[in-house]
C-alpha cells in the first residue's frame, strides 16, 4: 500500500504523462461555438433595432410636423421641411447601419458556430461594429467584437477551422 501525501504540491502541467496532455489551444477551440452563439444573438438584436430605426425614419418626421402644427410658436415651412428631412436621413442611416451589421453578424455567427468560415467570422465581427450607429447596441457590439477577435485570431482556432473544411 503506497502512502499518498495530501499536502504535496500538485503536478505541474508539464509533468503530465504524454498521452494525457491537453492539446495546445484547446480552451480557445471550445470557445468558438460560444462566439458563434453570441454573434447570432447580437446580430438578431441588431437587426431588430435597425428595423425599428428604419421605421422611425418614416414616422418621426411626421410626428414633428404634427407637434409643430399644435404649438403656438411654429417653425417656418422651410425650417420644418429641413428638420423633417434631417430626421429622416439620420434615422435611416442609423437603421441601415444596424440592419447591415446585424445581418452580416448573424450569418457569420451561424458559420462560426458550425466551424465553416473563419474569414467570414472575422469580417462579420468587424462589420458588426456598424451597429454602433444604433447607439442601443454599442456596448454589446464592442464586447462581442473584442472577445470574438481574440478567440478567432488564435493559431489553434485557425487550424481547427482549416481541419474541419
Amino acid at each position: 500500500m503506497s502512502a499518498h501525501n495530501p499536502y504535496s504540491s500538485p503536478m505541474s502541467q508539464g509533468s503530465f504523462p504524454t498521452g494525457n496532455q491537453p492539446p495546445p489551444g484547446d480552451g480557445f477551440i471550445k470557445q468558438v461555438p460560444i462566439i458563434g452563439i453570441l454573434m447570432g444573438v447580437a446580430g438578431g438584436m441588431e437587426l431588430l433595432m435597425g428595423g425599428f430605426l428604419i421605421g422611425c425614419s418614416f414616422f418621426v418626421p411626421q410626428l414633428l410636423g404634427q407637434v409643430n402644427a399644435g404649438q403656438q410658436q411654429q417653425l417656418s415651412p422651410d425650417e420644418a421641411e429641413f428638420a423633417s428631412q434631417f430626421l429622416f436621413w439620420i434615422y435611416l442611416g442609423m437603421g441601415l447601419g444596424g440592419v447591415l451589421g446585424g445581418l452580416l453578424r448573424l450569418v457569420a455567427g451561424i458559420q462560426v458556430f458550425r466551424f465553416r468560415s473563419h474569414t467570414l467570422g472575422i469580417i462579420g465581427n468587424l462589420a458588426g461594429l456598424l451597429s454602433i450607429s444604433t447607439c442601443y447596441c454599442t456596448p454589446l457590439s464592442i464586447g462581442i467584437t473584442i472577445y470574438g477577435l481574440i478567440v478567432l485570431f488564435q493559431s489553434p482556432v485557425r487550424a481547427e477551422f482549416a481541419r474541419r473544411i
